[in-house]
């Protein structure tokens, strides 16, 4: 089975935070990325990468990864199999600004022993495995 095949496209839900609903949307296409940014007048997001399903959730940058997670039953910072970070979508991608995680925990554990068999796969959707390997090379991960 190719992974094109694996992966779902969908808007999912919308999230009530305060007195604003956030759109969220599980591996958007290009065009769905553009939807995020007209409808958050913005281009920055926040996402949740799950490396066990191969699901993103992209999200306005001003709903807090914690209500996201809690929504939708993901630890939040229960696991190396869960990436929370924030970026600017650019060509119908994330650009990957940061994750304030990688601070929090073990870099290596969190890669894995394979890089592109654990994230590969939302590279569909973001410069992900670029910035994890350049983070690993920072710190000096062989």
């Amino acid at each position: 089975m190719k992974l094109k095949e694996i992966i779902k496209e969908e808007f999912l839900d919308y999230i009530k935070s305060g007195a604003t609903n956030y759109a969220i949307f599980i591996n958007p296409s290009q065009k769905e990325m553009s939807s995020i940014i007209k409808e958050n007048e913005s281009d920055k997001v926040r996402f949740i990468a799950d490396s066990i399903h191969k699901k993103i959730y992209v999200f306005d940058y001003r709903l807090l990864h914690e209500i996201a997670s809690k929504k939708y039953g993901i630890g939040y910072f229960a696991n190396d199999n869960v990436f929370f970070g924030s970026g600017r979508v650019e060509s119908g991608k994330i650009k990957i600004l940061g994750s304030f995680m990688l601070s929090l925990g073990d870099l290596e554990d969190f890669i894995g022993d394979n890089l592109d068999n654990k994230w590969g796969w939302a590279d569909r959707y973001s410069n992900l495995t670029d910035y994890l390997f350049k983070k690993k090379n920072e710190r000096n991960i062989s």
